[in-house]
């Protein structure tokens, strides 16, 4: 391989590699993470990769590898980062959705409960009087 080529395949490595990166974040921000400094990470890695091509497209084969390793590796782990990211975000949505469901689910039974109660206690009432009373 020549060294044109060496450095087209170690920036098009590059490309692939700030692609999936970039649709990790996306999900997990979908699933409602906070991505803020994944974003940050994806802006820094994007000027790497730029620079890259940029300096590929020149001719200058040995700085396009140096761009485009330095991409890759600000990206190293931002996809196990990402999908850390949204596991936890789907696992408070989960919760959240847990308390709701118990949260209504006594609301019912007190509800169940007091009309029952008032029921039991109005009988009473009226079988000590002897006369229908609200």
């Amino acid at each position: 391989m020549t060294e044109g080529q060496v450095a087209g395949s170690i920036v098009n490595q590059a490309q692939k590699t700030f692609a999936t990166s970039v649709q990790a974040v996306a999900q997990a921000q979908s699933a409602g993470a906070n991505v803020d400094a994944l974003m940050t990470t994806l802006s820094e890695a994007a000027g790497l990769l730029s620079k890259a091509q940029l300096a590929y497209s020149a001719g200058n084969y040995s700085i396009a590898n140096n761009y485009a390793n330095q991409c890759m590796s600000k990206l190293s782990g931002l996809n196990n980062e990402a999908s850390a990211l949204q596991k936890k975000a789907d696992d408070q949505k989960n919760q959240s959705s847990f308390y709701t469901t118990l949260t209504l689910m006594v609301s019912a039974a007190l509800l169940v409960s007091g009309v029952l109660t008032w029921s039991v206690l109005s009988k009473q009432e009226r079988s000590v009087n002897g006369v229908k009373q609200i």
